[in-house]
């Protein structure tokens, strides 16, 4: 698709970043400009500023710390917009640039009011980031409530409004996945790694099937996590400790350790019975290394800075599950 016309929406909390896109100038955001300008004075052309290659560039701004709800900005910077009759339907592509980090429901209304239809999920390799897709996913659960957004490991980084339409799944560095016929390129390879060294570790430990593991986190983390170790490694669980807000995911956990005859392990005490691989915070990992029994621990957030991270990794779609593969092979060959 050649993109003629462009918008790029910031929401981004920060009144003097410098962007790319108009040459690291300083900009008039929506927020200073409804302030310091009389209503009848206001006009769409002074808030909206072309930048690199003709991208037309607009800025929330943000509220002074402390006093205000930066989520309140965005809702009133899409009001100004209104008011000042935008028309959304002029540009091929419109961005609405969110730190994802805020998870205050002003964030939500480029969804909400159906502005936006796709959400993209850009996550770097720490730990913490790897949090932001489930409130993501928290959010598109209580703006589209029809949609089914749980899935597993290797699922789409991308929350649309329309998920049939939509596949976009995280690759190698620099590399993003967007057509059906990519993703079952990348998913094949995947899987022939993943098998190649499965098998030649299995032939020399008959692991991983039927080591142990305990979770400790989110329930849509722990879900499709869960799934995985048990479905594709054969990993037994000992113990899951979920909080249970999400009440989706948590249900179906519960049917997950009734089907496969795990009851047991729903919401049971960690230092029970040490397992051979924990996934959890650091904290948690830290507390259960206390015991002294040896375990393989693969930290989900808060890193305690056990393991030392020098090149970027994911915890998600097909690097994240190769990852983790490596991380508990080893880990198993050591304990």
């Amino acid at each position: 698709m050649v993109v003629k016309r462009c918008c790029k929406s910031d929401a981004i909390p920060s009144t003097t970043q410098p962007d790319r896109f108009w040459g690291g100038k300083r900009i008039m955001t929506a927020l200073d400009y409804m302030k310091n300008t009389p209503v009848a004075l206001q006009h769409l052309s002074q808030v909206l500023h072309v930048g690199y290659k003709g991208i037309v560039c607009a800025k929330a701004g943000d509220p002074k710390p402390g006093v205000g709800s930066v989520g309140r900005g965005i809702l009133s910077t899409f009001a100004l917009f209104e008011r000042l009759g935008l028309d959304m339907d002029t540009f091929d592509v419109v961005v609405y640039d969110v730190l994802g980090d805020v998870v205050c429901g002003g964030f939500a209304v480029p969804l909400r009011r159906r502005f936006a239809d796709t959400v993209y999920v850009v996550s770097s390799e720490e730990s913490m980031s790897n949090c932001l897709p489930d409130h993501f996913i928290g959010m598109v659960q209580v703006v589209c409530p029809e949609k089914d957004t749980a899935g597993t490991p290797g699922t789409p980084a991308v929350i649309s409004s329309d998920m049939d339409e939509s596949v976009v799944i995280y690759g190698e560095k620099d590399k993003l996945v967007n057509t059906l016929e990519q993703a079952m390129e990348l998913i094949k390879g995947t899987r022939q790694k993943s098998h190649e060294a499965l098998n030649r570790f299995n032939a020399l430990t008959d692991l991983p099937k039927g080591a142990t593991f305990d979770v400790d986190g989110d329930a849509s983390m722990a879900l499709p996590l869960v799934t995985w170790l048990y479905e594709y490694l054969g990993m037994m669980p000992l113990s899951v400790r979920v909080n249970t807000e999400d009440a989706q995911s948590t249900d179906k956990l519960k049917s997950f350790f009734q089907k496969i005859d795990c009851a047991g392990a729903w919401q049971a005490d960690m230092a029970h019975e040490i397992p051979n691989v924990v996934f959890g915070s650091g904290a948690v990992i830290a507390r259960l290394r206390l015991s002294g029994n040896p375990f393989t621990g693969i930290e989900l957030s808060l890193p305690a800075g056990t393991y030392q991270h020098v090149i970027l990794k994911a915890y998600m779609g097909c690097q994240g599950a190769l990852y983790l593969i490596e991380r508990i092979i080893n880990g198993l060959a050591g304990c």
